[in-house]
């Protein structure tokens, strides 16, 4: 009976000992709640910009170079919360991006903003794989597309044929040669 309790005693230290190799935000469910969790904190405690993660700091160098760090917050056992304005606009805009403990920038779901827009016209790669030209961004523009997907039964979103070119807020054209290369432009705008 006393080897088992001395088992037993041993299996919950070592189980306990291993929770600390985890990040605490590795049990959150996705990123958009961990966001939340940070918003809504109340223990948030301001920072100086080097005591972000380093991986923080590499991101915010790199995605937004432009950008000048406003304010920087830690919420304990969950992440950090930086305010940015970009010093390049003409307009006064303001970000804010998360991080978690670990220092990796949470991606939401829920954000819709883009800083980025097609020029069209610009074809579409269907489901069937058929061709759809989309000439311009209006309800006209769109009807062919709009009529394929009103007469088929597919859930399954068309592809960009690419090259594409895009214009960013600012008035920059670029040309998108893949799917790959739009992703992380979307990605900067956030």
């Amino acid at each position: 009976m006393r080897l088992f309790y001395s088992i037993l005693i041993t299996f919950f230290l070592v189980l306990t000992g291993c929770d600390n190799t985890m990040s605490k935000t590795d049990y959150y469910e996705s990123d958009d709640y961990l966001i939340s969790q940070i918003q809504d904190a109340v223990n948030k405690i301001a920072i100086d910009y080097d005591e972000l993660p380093t991986a923080s700091i590499n991101v915010i160098e790199t995605l937004y170079s432009s950008h000048v760090s406003l304010n920087k917050m830690h919420a304990p056992e969950l992440g950090y919360q930086v305010a940015l304005s970009d010093i390049d606009a003409e307009e006064t805009i303001f970000k804010e991006i998360y991080f978690d403990l670990d220092g990796r920038k949470l991606e939401s779901e829920k954000e819709t903003y883009d800083c980025i827009n097609l020029i069209f016209p610009v074809t579409f790669i269907m489901p069937d794989s058929s061709l759809i030209i989309v000439d311009s961004d209006t309800e006209e523009g769109w009807n062919e597309l709009k009529s394929w997907y009103d007469n088929s039964d597919s859930k399954d979103w068309p592809e960009i044929q690419y090259p594409v070119d895009v214009v960013f807020d600012n008035g920059d054209i670029f040309t998108v040669n893949t799917n790959d290369e739009m992703k992380s432009l979307k990605m900067s705008c956030n």
